[in-house]
């Protein structure tokens, strides 16, 4: 028998025949992106804890002789899986064969090295895992990212051939330095090439004779050859599916937005170079320029690296919260800004900025007021980091307590929404936003407000607060029309009310000339706030959830029974605006008539205004409403 390494592909026996590889779907959308991310999450977790040095993972593109990895036979393999697809009528299959026939017809093939260093390479179990095993996880401590093992099927959404090589160097105590190779080919079930009678298994490896790795440096080709401890991936027929073939730009860029903390924090480098010459290098000092000669200097990434570029001094500590432990949290606002909340794994990935809380439990539901914010939380324990990776997707891009299940998904629940609560506190108080019982300058008001003291200099002063009981309801009409049984007798008591109002309704429909549509609402006004400032002047704030063409008129009403020293007789029955004015630079049609203000709000834009009363209002606390006419 030949000492020679060949491809192995197992008979399947009584086991399943698999068409493709299910789990290579879950990287199919983003091939390059999800690839960075899972190879440098991969490193990260590799890292030899006996240097300070930041790991180092390199992206190159070399060509790989056929013979180097057996081409032949494996074209022999490609052929009956093409013929295997013909009888099936894949189409799919069909077209992608073809094109591996292509590809593994050249003398030399394609080929993305990825190669990291100031690892430890792949020892023992670490190898397996990666190489042998579907769906196994083996990393080397609790803060690892990878939690089903399929994370390295990435790399076959960028390969022609379906086929990766794996290398490795470690040092084994008094067995000294270990080399390791190892092809793996995914491709499907099929018949044995000189037997067909014979389904061979839809996954073979190019290993020695008896099956196992390739084994010292001088039984392997040179091109698979690594000059230091560490992991090599060597991905054959590299096609990165990128606009213009543009690899290297989308490899740098996918580095810098999804590892800018750990590139930030001096735990990671990337290098990228192609066989034509282009490169990136991506460390602590490129940082800032890779955002910007990538075109990811807009990008959202952008923002939560600067909170923590910029915030580091400034990070928040939240409590202990259950097994997630204490957070810490980052936040800047600056315009352009996402408003939203980025969760980074303790190795210093991305995992999830969605504003969608069934994926990003930790999102906090933005406050109206906020300035245009972006805020970055990361566990500070290995524990809560590795609690929160049990309910990752695949994929590593969302976060979800369903994935753990039974009865522990309340706990999660409760736990997270805890986590909210937190981290919305964190960030009103570094919005300076004034809250209930507190004294803070609201910068947000400051050009609206000259300072006591010295009125040449708007804005110094400090706004105090009392706390009060404030409903806050969407401003919205009664429904004018429809169903004349709205509000139906619920017990008798509320018979004379009903009558009323459906007389009030008829009249409505007569003045109308009869016309049974409802007139125009005008638009809902979300999250209003009013905060009294002096004896006769307050400050109102609102946002319209919609445009309207119709002018909105707005009075402000006594907000439920609010003590006063006065009694409840004592308050005014509606609160009697004489002037209103506004800092906005978009023109709102802004008047005041019949103690009521009018106006014409933009949609989603914060409104903040400065309103004077006839009657003293210190005390009150008001809501708003729709004004009527006359």
């Amino acid at each position: 028998m030949s000492k020679r390494p060949r491809w192995h592909f197992s008979p399947i026996g009584n086991g399943p025949e698999y068409v493709t590889e299910p789990s290579s779907a879950y990287f199919s959308d983003s091939p390059i992106p999800k690839l960075v991310r899972e190879v440098i999450q991969n490193s990260l977790d590799a890292k030899d804890r006996a240097f300070d040095d930041p790991v180092t993972v390199k992206f190159s593109e070399i060509q790989v002789q056929r013979k180097q990895i057996d081409g032949a036979a494996l074209a022999d393999h490609l052929k009956s899986c093409l013929a295997r697809a013909h009888e099936l009528g894949r189409p799919g299959p069909i077209d992608a064969y073809r094109n591996a026939l292509k590809t593994v017809s050249r003398a030399r093939i394609r080929c993305m090295k990825i190669q990291d260093a100031g690892t430890t390479g792949l020892i023992g179990p670490h190898w397996d895992a990666l190489v042998r095993q579907e769906g196994a996880v083996n990393k080397a401590d609790a803060s690892a990212g990878g939690s089903y093992g399929i994370g390295k099927n990435a790399a076959l959404n960028v390969s022609d051939l379906q086929t990766v090589f794996y290398s490795t160097r470690y040092i084994a105590g008094r067995k000294g330095r270990v080399d390791l190779l190892q092809g793996k080919a995914t491709l499907m079930a099929h018949p044995a090439p000189k037997s067909a009678a014979v389904m061979l298994q839809h996954i073979g490896f190019y290993a020695a004779p008896d099956g196992e790795p390739i084994t010292g440096r001088r039984a392997m080709p040179s091109c698979f050859e690594l000059d230091e401890p560490g992991t090599g991936v060597f991905i054959m027929g590299f096609n990165p599916r990128s606009e213009g073939d543009s690899w290297v730009k989308d490899v740098a860029r996918a580095a810098a937005e999804n590892f800018f903390c750990a590139i930030h924090q001096r735990r990671l480098r990337v290098e990228v170079k192609s066989m034509d010459g282009e490169s990136a290098s991506i460390n602590h000092e490129t940082l800032d320029r890779a955002f910007s000669d990538f075109g990811a200097d807009k990008s959202d990434a952008a923002y939560y690296y600067r909170a923590i570029r910029d915030g580091a001094a400034d990070v928040v500590r939240t409590e202990a919260l259950g097994e997630l432990g204490r957070l810490n949290v980052y936040a800047a606002f600056s315009d352009g800004a996402p408003d939203r909340l980025a969760y980074i794994n303790r190795n210093g990935m991305l995992i999830t900025d969605s504003r969608e809380q069934r994926v990003n439990p930790l999102a906090p539901r933005r406050r109206a007021i906020w300035p245009k914010y972006a805020a970055v939380a990361v566990t500070d324990s290995d524990a809560g980091d590795a609690w929160i990776r049990r309910m990752e997707n695949p994929s590593h891009d969302s976060i979800s307590p369903t994935q753990i299940g039974g009865g522990s998904i309340r706990y999660a629940n409760n736990t997270f929404q805890s986590a909210r609560r937190a981290i919305r506190e964190i960030i009103d108080d570094k919005a300076d936003i004034t809250q209930y019982g507190k004294e803070s300058n609201l910068d947000e008001l400051a050009h609206l407000f000259q300072d006591e003291t010295d009125p040449a200099n708007p804005g110094d002063r400090e706004l105090s607060v009392r706390k009060r009981k404030t409903q806050r309801p969407p401003i919205q009409t009664d429904d004018p029309g429809g169903d004349d049984n709205h509000g139906a007798d619920d017990g008798g008591d509320n018979d004379g009310a009903n009558d009323k109002r459906k007389k009030r309704r008829k009249r409505r429909r007569n003045d109308n000339g009869g016309d049974p549509h409802p007139r125009r609402r005008p638009p809902t006004l979300t999250n209003p706030q009013f905060i009294p400032q002096s004896s006769r002047e307050g400050v109102l704030a609102f946002t319209a959830a919609q445009a309207s063409d119709e002018p909105v008129r707005i009075a402000l009403a006594p907000a439920g029974a609010d003590s006063h020293p006065g009694g409840a007789g004592a308050r005014p029955a509606a609160l009697n605006i004489v002037q209103a004015q506004t800092d906005s630079d978009i023109d709102i049609g802004l008047r005041v008539e019949n103690g009521a203000i009018v106006c014409r709000p933009p949609a989603n834009r914060r409104v903040v205004l400065k309103i004077v009363s006839d009657a003293d209002i210190d005390g009150y606390a008001f809501t708003l409403r729709e004004a009527r006419d006359g």
